[in-house]
């Protein structure tokens, strides 16, 4: 992985991951992923933007977030109307399908 900072570079070389300072290059082996994978929690909430609870993940129920600027977390809960968990302020609106629209 290219890594532009220097100072990332070295924290990440004190952590003892090859790195490549020449041409800002990173390599995370597969000891180091599983090793950083088993020190993630089983369970975590993630709140909203006021700090307010949103989702629990790990919790065994299933939700849908693509990608890394997923700003809303369908919960589909007991199967009836999904609840939308994100910010209060720009919520889809009623029968979107993306679940996108403009913020009020």
């Amino acid at each position: 992985m290219r890594w532009t900072p220097p100072q990332c570079l070295e924290f990440l070389a004190a952590k003892g991951l090859p790195v490549d300072r020449e041409r800002r290059l990173v390599r995370f082996p597969r000891a180091a992923i599983e090793d950083a994978l088993s020190h993630a929690p089983a369970r975590f909430e993630v709140f909203d933007r006021e700090g307010g609870p949103g989702v629990r993940r790990g919790d065994g129920r299933p939700r849908i977030a693509a990608g890394h600027n997923a700003v809303f977390w369908l919960d589909q809960g007991d199967g009836g109307d999904p609840a939308v968990h994100g910010s209060p302020t720009s919520r889809p609106s009623p029968g979107s399908a993306t679940g996108s629209s403009a913020s009020t």
